[in-house]
């Protein structure tokens, strides 16, 4: 899904927080097919994942399997491929914890 609002660069600093503390930046794939950059925001409460979705884009993969007894289920939301890079360059400066990750992503995608 493409955003549907423009994000701002305080929206950039919130999101490269919550992919500091609740996310995650991936390449998965073999030499047999493709490989696939993936940036991902995990949290049981979709509120913080929705807000993610008009300002950026991606989508929400809702995990219907609850492991633990009276939690919500996990959620996540996610970007893909070129859409990720983008946004990982625009969050780059804001990053504490996964700025050399994101830099590796975005080298990655430049492949391409």
């Amino acid at each position: 899904m493409k955003p549907s609002q423009e994000a701002t660069e305080t929206d950039y600093m919130r999101l490269a927080m919550m992919i500091d503390c609740e996310g995650h930046i991936a390449i998965d794939g073999s030499p047999r097919r493709s490989y696939a950059l993936h940036v991902t925001v995990g949290n049981r409460d979709v509120r913080l994942l929705e807000w993610c979705t008009p300002r950026f884009g991606g989508a929400i993969w809702k995990n219907e399997k609850n492991p633990l007894p009276g939690r919500a289920p996990a959620k996540r939301w996610r970007m893909e491929n070129q859409d990720a890079a983008d946004l990982l360059v625009k969050c780059l400066p804001h990053f504490i914890i996964k700025r050399e990750q994101a830099e590796i992503a975005i080298r990655f995608r430049a492949t391409y």
